[in-house]
Parts: C-alpha cells; sequence; structure tokens
C-alpha cells in the first residue's frame, strides 16, 4: 500500500480570460503540508474557455481531496472544482 494518493482534479475557471499561471500559483499555496502538485494541463472546452486539469498528490492520511476542493473553490477566478479520480500512488 502507498502513503499517497495521487488525485485527478478539474478546475473550471470563471471565464475564458482566466489568468492560468496565477490560478496555478495560488493552487500550490492553498495545499495542506505533505501535498504537492505534480503536474497540470490547460484543456480547451468550448468557445475559448478552458479547463486546468491538475494532479495532486497528498497523504492518505487525509482521506479524501475534499479539503483540497474547498480551499481551491475559494480562490478568486475560479468557478468550479472537482475531484475525477484518486489511486494510491
Amino acid at each position: 500500500m502507498g502513503k499517497y494518493y495521487v488525485g485527478l482534479v478539474e478546475i473550471i475557471p470563471e471565464g475564458i480570460d482566466a489568468d492560468f499561471n496565477g490560478i496555478v500559483e495560488e493552487l500550490k499555496k492553498r495545499l495542506p503540508e505533505g501535498a504537492s502538485l505534480v503536474k497540470y494541463e490547460q484543456i480547451p472546452i468550448a468557445y475559448g474557455l478552458e479547463k486546468l486539469r491538475v494532479q495532486v498528490k497528498f497523504p492518505v492520511e487525509m482521506g479524501s481531496a475534499d479539503s483540497i476542493e474547498e480551499s481551491w473553490v475559494q480562490i478568486e477566478g475560479i468557478q468550479r472544482v472537482e475531484t475525477i479520480l484518486i489511486s494510491k500512488a
């Protein structure tokens, strides 16, 4: 058994003019102790809107990514945060 989970989280910005670099920096700042942002990519949705797909690694003791989601959805410029997959690392 791994000591970490790896989660795949999708982040929908509030509009097409989102500052993804600023959002990623804020995501990193709001990670709990022991968690890390592994990688991310911008994915086109429609009509110029893009979303972020973020891979985050966090300790098994956290149990779920709920606290990460709750912290990230409060960032200015983010409309929605949704964990789409979690697996053991």
